[in-house]
């Protein structure tokens, strides 16, 4: 279970999150839905401990994460990764093991697993710089899949990306969390949030300001409780679909 509690963090005088309460539990897809600048990417590069918090905790486990190290392993995907371009998909994975310590004899069976896993097999030997963006989004996280972590922290999973390496990437998040593992993404895209994940928790002005189990709520009640939490404050934006 991953609890946070009253986590602040502001840039300048900006309040990115403010006091920001909630709770995942293990096993669950939790989809964090907001407009842009709300401060999704910020509370994910915290959980990863890319960026410390200015106050507050978050336990995995009870075990406190901030300024400790936890006993869960966490990867994190950025929107945009940067990856080496003039490898093949295969070396950059065998790469990758080797920065994350996988024992050396089980890196090319490990690697190999997730080729097949991600549907990369045909193209396992062209440079990345020839790949698809969507293509490029499945090599990343098959990367943040190399160490088995026990949470994978998502930031836009499938902005740009198309039907088929979509439905490829969905199929293989709810693979993961049914062995007792955790997800959690952020996203605009409200198709993806109630079809992908358990619960979603609504992000404005630093806090999550509601909320529900994607199973109680269609998708059309879904925007409109968005929609009536963003324009109830005259905040003039619309979320995408």
């Amino acid at each position: 279970m991953i609890k946070v509690k009253n986590l602040s963090k502001r840039y300048d005088k900006n309040i990115v999150l403010d006091n920001l309460n909630f709770q995942v539990d293990t096993g669950c897809i939790y989809g964090i839905v907001g407009t842009n600048g709300v401060g999704k990417t910020t509370f994910l590069r915290i959980l990863a401990g890319l960026s410390k918090p200015d106050n507050g905790e978050i336990y995995i486990d009870n075990i406190n994460r901030v300024g400790n190290k936890s006993n869960k392993k966490i990867s994190f995907v950025p929107d945009s990764a940067s990856l080496y371009e003039y490898l093949s998909g295969e070396e950059y994975l065998l790469f990758f093991a080797s920065i994350l310590d996988v024992p050396k004899e089980l890196r090319k069976d490990k690697v190999s697993y997730l080729i097949d896993l991600f549907n990369l097999t045909s193209a396992k030997d062209e440079l990345i710089k020839t790949y698809s963006h969507g293509m490029k989004q499945k090599v990343s996280i098959a990367s943040a899949l190399l160490n088995d972590p026990d949470i994978l922290l998502l930031d836009e999973p499938l902005t740009g990306i198309d039907l088929i390496n979509s439905h490829i990437i969905r199929q293989h998040i709810k693979k993961f969390v049914k062995a007792d593992k955790t997800v959690i993404l952020t996203t605009h895209l409200l198709e993806l949030a109630h079809s992908l994940c358990d619960k979603i928790g609504i992000l404005h002005k630093g806090k999550i300001v509601e909320e529900f189990s994607t199973n109680k709520l269609s998708l059309d009640s879904i925007e409109k409780r968005i929609t009536s939490v963003y324009l109830g404050e005259n905040s003039g934006e619309m979320m995408s679909k």
